[in-house]
């Protein structure tokens, strides 16, 4: 199916979401246990601030945006059941399961109501 109609968001809404995520990558240091991560975070522009932690200033967030493949082929087990997650191509599905929703009052899963 071809859509392009739902935009649950104006541009200042995506805005925000956008400028809050920069601050986060600028401000909270990603950690891993492995130094080479690190390396290569570095190469590509995250600061190091310590030998385990990074932070992402807003030009390698950028720098990642744009060399950021946007298309996207979820394979199937038979050929030409391809799904190709790209333009205004829309698809639904349950991941195979029923939808639960996550109850955050009773930490658990729930049918849901709707």
């Amino acid at each position: 199916m071809k859509c392009g109609i739902f935009a649950p968001l104006d541009q200042a809404g995506i805005r925000k979401i956008d400028n809050a995520a920069r601050s986060i990558h600028a401000e909270i240091r990603f950690y891993s246990d492995f130094v080479e991560v690190h390396s290569l975070l570095r190469a590509k522009g995250a600061i190091s601030t310590d030998a385990d932690r990074s932070l992402f200033p807003q030009a390698a967030v950028d720098a990642a945006l744009d060399g950021a493949e946007w298309d996207t082929v979820l394979h199937g087990q038979v050929p030409g059941s391809e799904l190709v997650l790209s333009g205004k191509r829309v698809h639904i599905g349950s991941g195979g399961a029923a939808p639960f929703v996550p109850d955050l009052d009773r930490v658990r899963y729930r049918e849901s109501r709707l």
